[in-house]
């Protein structure tokens, strides 16, 4: 049955779309906001061809505590102008008080739909249930119609995260995405599949974890050459190190099997779900990065890349505050230039509000570049009184720059428009103390920046 439906700060690269700026005033980039009665967490994204952009979530009810079990519903907002305003929120998956969690949702061009895969926790264990939904998010089948029939099914969790439409090979139009179950006391990976646009669905790989990885949470993404990449995180009871915690393997036959498990070089994070998506020429992963800490602390999201298929990873562009409380994420193609990237955030507890930020992908490839580095610090000379002028030395860095930017700063913030080398001191600097940034350009490097030592103002 259809139901008819009536401010980012990237820290060290830029990785926003430009806007206007009467679009930025009007911007909210924040899909959902919880509260004490609802908290909302496990974001999952996808994009139809007309634009609209799809954030599903789950909407947890009563969740005082923050625990995993309860009277969860899976919920979705959209946006039409590329996530910076999102229309009404809409309830898509509710079964009383059973608990409808981890979502999975898939776009589906053949049909110009959004397939929705979620789990429902009944008296007789973890159930699979599909429902579409239309391009436009005006009609979505229900719920309790929408059993799922996997021969050889073990009741195990899906995603969360977006999954895929194979678009090359042998097992193109293969729909396709991975989750985990135990099976005693083995955590185990696996993917479902449907070769014939869901009519049928089947198992694919269903691989044990190695060692003592606890592996849950998986992750798709098909490479330019048609092979499959999957990922998955320990649990945080196996292996939780940064730089083992978080595996990968290949897929060569569209995901019936996998290879061996194996750490991914150049990822180092702490034990939480991440996001994979092959954008372009570069294969990105969303994850948590900031590492100083208890491992169960959740901060800086940073979306990494890699150039070669997954065999090693750089670390890409920062999203949010360097420590700020983050979670988990999802990745999606927006444009030919630019990715979206829809996670959990807060500055206090990640699981406050679910925000989306775009992300050009040239600000990927400047990440990519070597670095100017610091050799010297920036300096100031002058008489350092109200009325006088003082001047900036930009310092030293390596290699030579090409061009240098400043920025004058008064207790730390930026004073506008002293942005030259000279600053004349006003009566509004007296009783603060003033620097300068300095930003040393050079082409085919990454730009750095240094600041001075900060002088009182009499």
């Amino acid at each position: 049955m259809l139901l008819a439906l009536g401010s980012l700060i990237v820290a060290g690269l830029s990785a926003i779309t430009s806007e206007t700026s009467a679009q930025a005033a009007t911007c909210t980039w924040t899909p959902f906001t919880s509260k004490s009665s609802a908290r909302y967490r496990l974001p999952a994204v996808v994009k139809a061809d007309n634009g609209r952009i799809f954030v599903f979530a789950e909407r947890r009810n009563n969740n005082y505590d923050n625990d995993d079990q309860g009277d969860f519903d899976i919920v979705m907002r959209t946006s039409v102008n590329g996530g910076c305003t999102w229309g009404k929120l809409v309830t898509v998956a509710d079964w009383g008080t059973n608990k409808v969690s981890n979502p999975v949702p898939i776009y589906d061009r053949a049909h110009d739909q959004v397939l929705l895969f979620s789990t429902v926790k009944l008296a007789s264990g973890n159930k699979l249930y599909l429902q579409k939904i239309s391009a436009t998010g005006t009609s979505i089948s229900s719920l309790r119609s929408g059993a799922v029939s996997v021969e050889g099914w073990f009741p195990g969790l899906t995603g969360p995260g977006h999954g895929l439409v194979l678009s090359r090979g042998a097992h193109a139009g293969r729909i396709i995405f991975a989750m985990g179950y135990t099976r005693g006391s083995t955590r185990t990976t696996r993917a479902i599949y449907s070769d014939d646009a869901g009519k049928t669905w089947r198992v694919g790989f269903d691989r044990p974890s190695p060692g003592s990885l606890q592996l849950i949470e998986g992750t798709l993404a098909e490479l330019p050459d048609g092979r499959l990449l999957v990922s998955y995180r320990d649990n945080g009871r196996g292996v939780p190190t940064p730089g083992r915690n978080r595996v990968s393997a290949m897929s060569t036959d569209g995901g019936q099997t996998v290879s061996s498990y194996g750490a991914m070089t150049g990822i180092k994070t702490v034990p939480v779900q991440g996001s994979l998506l092959q954008a372009g020429s570069y294969l990105l992963f969303s994850s948590p990065a900031y590492l100083t800490g208890s491992l169960t602390s959740r901060r800086g999201l940073r979306v990494f890349v890699s150039t070669n298929s997954g065999a090693t990873w750089k670390r890409g562009v920062g999203i949010g505050p360097k420590t700020g409380s983050t979670g988990y994420s999802d990745l999606v193609q927006l444009n030919a230039a630019t990715v979206g990237v829809v996670y959990e955030a807060d500055y206090v507890k990640y699981w406050t509000r679910i925000r989306f930020a775009p992300v050009r992908l040239s600000s990927i490839a400047t990440s990519l570049l070597p670095k100017v580095s610091v050799s010297k610090r920036p300096s100031t000379v002058g008489s350092y009184r109200s009325g006088y002028t003082v001047r900036a030395r930009h310092g030293r860095f390596t290699p030579a720059p090409a061009s240098y930017r400043y920025q004058w700063l008064r207790d730390g913030r930026p004073i506008p428009k002293a942005t030259g080398s000279r600053y004349r001191l006003r009566k509004a600097d007296r009783y603060h103390r003033i620097s300068v940034r300095v930003t040393a350009v050079r082409g085919g490097y990454r730009s750095a920046s240094a600041t001075s030592v900060r002088h009182a103002i009499r």
